[in-house]
């Protein structure tokens, strides 16, 4: 789905429903970036990090030392990951012009240049916080691996990973699609206001 377009950069993304029965939230779990015809870039997020985390109703007081050994396998590894220039990605896939660029580092494409990082002091489950952005001299953007906070317990905010888009620079006013409108920079069309509506 387009959500908006500024020159030449378009913006796409696909939003998926909470995995939490009787809740409407939806939450989007991929972006795209499209130079012209070009797909530039596509971020998506890696589900299947719920690890140890449990429901706040499913608490095993046996299982101390098994979360004790996993905190310190966790700091072990990012003691290791912090000395390491490169890393891998745990919880976004992404693409860069087709292809797999699952590591963390910078990169040029044409007039755009996408930086790749990931927050080791920040974890998701097994994985870490990372974010991709984007920018070229009309825009800018931040792509960042989340859990959905809105829940109480661990095993619901992780379930529901999701990506989240933060805007550096742009001109909406300059700028066309849903986005522009649900800003109200823009009127808005009745293919937009049908997004707004809840999911059945």
């Amino acid at each position: 789905m387009s959500l908006i377009q500024c020159g030449q950069i378009e913006l796409m993304g696909r939003a998926v429903n909470s995995l939490i029965k009787g809740d409407e939230q939806q939450w989007f779990d991929m972006f795209q970036v499209r130079v012209g015809a070009a797909q530039v870039l596509a971020v998506e997020v890696i589900r299947g990090h719920s690890g140890s985390a449990k429901a706040a109703d499913s608490v095993d007081v046996d299982a101390d030392a098994a979360r004790v050994a996993s905190v310190l396998a966790k700091s072990r590894l990012i003691t290791a990951m912090k000395q390491t220039a490169s890393r891998t990605l745990t919880t976004l896939d992404v693409k860069i012009e087709g292809k797999a660029t699952n590591v963390t580092g910078a990169h040029k494409v044409g007039g755009a240049t996408i930086a790749i990082e990931q927050d080791v002091s920040k974890s998701i489950g097994h994985g870490f916080v990372e974010v991709v952005r984007f920018e070229t001299p009309e825009a800018g953007m931040q792509i960042v691996s989340s859990v959905a906070g809105k829940f109480a317990n661990d095993v619901d905010r992780i379930r529901n990973i999701h990506v989240d888009i933060a805007f550096t620079k742009l001109d909406a006013a300059k700028c066309s699609g849903a986005l522009p409108e649900i800003w109200g920079v823009k009127s808005m069309s009745k293919a937009t206001a049908k997004l707004l509506l809840a999911p059945r």
